[in-house]
């Protein structure tokens, strides 16, 4: 069976889980943000994560071998203040 979702596999298998599923723990997982671009890890150690997934809808981000689901990565689980941006934002135009 192929399900065609965007929610997490988390989120269909295991909320209301049934009577086979009781024992079974989801991983805790935290949003961060890793060379600009902003995923979920699993944290495994002080400093260190598995990547889980991609949060980011550039395209090139899911091109990137070092950022392949299931990669030990050192980052901060605390996400910045603010995203990181490589663009200006600029206001609108006064009439």
């Amino acid at each position: 069976m192929i399900l065609y979702t965007v929610m997490a596999p988390e989120d269909i298998f295991f909320s209301g889980a049934g009577p086979g599923l009781q024992g079974l723990e989801v991983p805790e997982t935290v949003e961060t943000y890793y060379r600009g671009v902003k995923v979920l890890v699993h944290p495994v150690a002080d400093g260190r994560a598995r990547l889980v997934r991609i949060l980011c809808t550039d395209p090139n981000s899911y091109l990137d071998p070092g950022l392949a689901p299931g990669t030990i990565i050192d980052v901060p689980l605390s996400p910045p203040a603010a995203p990181p941006y490589d663009y200006m934002v600029i206001p609108p135009f006064a009439i």
